[in-house]
């Protein structure tokens, strides 16, 4: 998700991006799961607190052993003397970015999960098509909202036979 947008659509990403954008959401959802009463302060503000103290290098040891299971090494002598680059993108814009799609495909996972619930083929035709705008392209998927075949009364709609 994050190479989607932060590359807009292309796979070809800086990496100093790609790892401050992540680095930056997962610091965001940190802050998040701490539950602060906060009405007044604004995006950017620094909010400085016990919690992040003791979470946020708990936070930095699980990026670590992620790392480690993949089977990269860290080599802590180049992190000194290694690539000065600072990510380019402004911290508000792509959290606000990366949210706004995490929580639209959050929605079709979830409606895709209700609609996969439904037994009935044409309620389930229409709930599809409310929640993606079309059903289906061909009369073989099953749905019955393509199907030229004449329904039998009391079958539900879906084609003669199913």
């Amino acid at each position: 998700m994050v190479v989607n947008i932060i590359g807009k659509g292309s796979r070809e990403i800086d990496t100093t991006e790609a790892i401050s954008c992540t680095a930056r959401l997962a610091g965001s959802f940190l802050f998040r799961s701490f539950e602060f009463k906060i009405n007044d302060a604004k995006a950017g503000t620094i909010m400085l607190s016990e919690q992040a103290n003791t979470k946020g290098p708990q936070l930095v040891n699980i990026t670590h052993s992620v790392l480690q299971n993949f089977g990269i090494q860290i080599d802590n002598n180049k992190m000194s003397n290694g690539n000065k680059k600072q990510a380019l993108s402004n911290f508000v814009d792509v959290i606000g970015k990366v949210q706004k799609a995490q929580l639209e495909n959050d929605q079709l996972t979830m409606g895709l999960q209700i609609i996969s619930n439904i037994t009935d083929y044409n309620d389930k035709a229409d709930k599809f098509k409310k929640v993606f705008g079309t059903c289906c392209d061909v009369a073989q998927s099953g749905c019955g909202c393509n199907d030229t075949t004449p329904k039998e009364v009391g079958t539900g709609g879906g084609p003669v036979g199913i």
